[in-house]
């Protein structure tokens, strides 16, 4: 699993206000934040609250229901993909550095 940093680079904040503003802009992009319910709390079994700034890591299966398409100037080709979760699964992040195999979690040891 290769996960990417999404937060928006110190260029991007940048151009997205005026300098007086920057310290007050979002780390993230609109979208990337995702609530979870009660309702949702109980099915993934998480009952205790977790300390503000504890580390999740999140397997989703996500069906694509939209996908965007702009064509830009030149040969610049634009899109966006609409996902919506559809499985969802949220465990502590491993503490000692150990990598999760995503397919194994996700679909069990095959034996």
């Amino acid at each position: 699993m290769n996960l990417k940093d999404v937060s928006y680079s110190e260029e991007e904040k940048k151009d997205m206000s005026t300098p007086s503003l920057v310290s007050e802009l979002p780390k993230y992009p609109y979208g990337l934040k995702i609530t979870l319910e009660p309702d949702v709390l109980d099915k993934l079994e998480l009952y205790d609250a977790p300390k503000v700034g504890e580390k999740k890591m999140i397997l989703a299966i996500a069906e694509v229901v939209a996908v965007r398409k702009e064509d830009g100037r030149g040969d610049v080709k634009k899109f966006s993909v609409e996902l919506q979760i559809q499985q969802l699964d949220c465990k502590k992040e491993e503490a000692d550095g150990q990598k999760v195999d995503a397919a194994k979690s996700l679909y069990g040891s095959g034996e």
